[in-house]
């Protein structure tokens, strides 16, 4: 990550250290934020689904007691925050089209298979997350990181005989990128180790269930 975002999330630290709950905190609070969205918005950023959600994490914690205590604010400061508010969903619908260009460039071709049919196919796995591109896991945390390897096993379990090759292709890059969200909410430290171990035991059964369903496309494709 480089000097710029280094330097922004250092402005938005200090935002996060003067949280509090009596009325000039929250105004110096309110005046901070934007200043920070408009530092996030000139920096350089790397668009990608890590970074994004260092930022919103960031930008979720600034704004954290301002949402909690509103109602302490006088009406100009809504009127400020909504306007930041406001300002951060604009920048959301910018960077995720600027990531989705960005993961389409590096994406390998898939014929007849493309980003519409894949987001279709993920929610078909996954359910109705917050998918914002084909391969974003930012949704993924601690609480919901094993349901989420169950349920890709169980779908892919009780659909595996329906996926042709391209499908096939796009599951195992879903799980590859499912990993490396893992391993981001892993440095964390903030799920059971029970769950690792339960999530462990979930890779190897999908792993084995994976192995054989392409083994069993290509002898039929032959």
């Amino acid at each position: 990550m480089n000097k710029i975002i280094i330097t922004v999330f250092a402005i938005v630290a200090l935002v996060a250290c003067n949280n509090g709950t009596n009325k000039q905190e929250l105004s110096a609070q309110v005046e901070n934020l934007q200043k920070w969205i408009d530092s996030v918005k000139t920096a350089n950023v790397v668009y990608d689904s890590t970074t994004w959600v260092a930022l919103d994490g960031q930008y979720k914690a600034a704004t954290a007691d301002l949402t909690a205590n509103a109602d302490k604010l006088k009406e100009e400061e809504k009127a400020k925050l909504e306007a930041s508010q406001k300002s951060w969903e604009e920048y959301k619908i910018a960077y995720v089209a600027k990531m989705e260009e960005s993961t389409k460039a590096s994406e390998p071709a898939m014929t007849g298979f493309n980003d519409e049919a894949k987001i279709v196919m993920a929610k078909t796995i996954f359910g109705e997350v917050a998918m914002m591109n084909t391969m974003d896991f930012s949704w993924v945390n601690a609480s919901n990181i094993l349901s989420t390897y169950n349920g890709f096993y169980e779908k892919f379990k009780a659909n595996q005989s329906s996926y042709d090759a391209d499908q096939l292709a796009y599951v195992k890059a879903l799980y590859e990128a499912l990993d490396t969200r893992k391993n981001e909410v892993e440095k964390e430290k903030a799920f059971k180790g029970s769950d690792n171990i339960k999530i462990a035991q979930t890779k190897t059964k999908f792993a084995v269930l994976f192995a054989s369903e392409k083994t069993g496309s290509k002898s039929e494709s032959k």
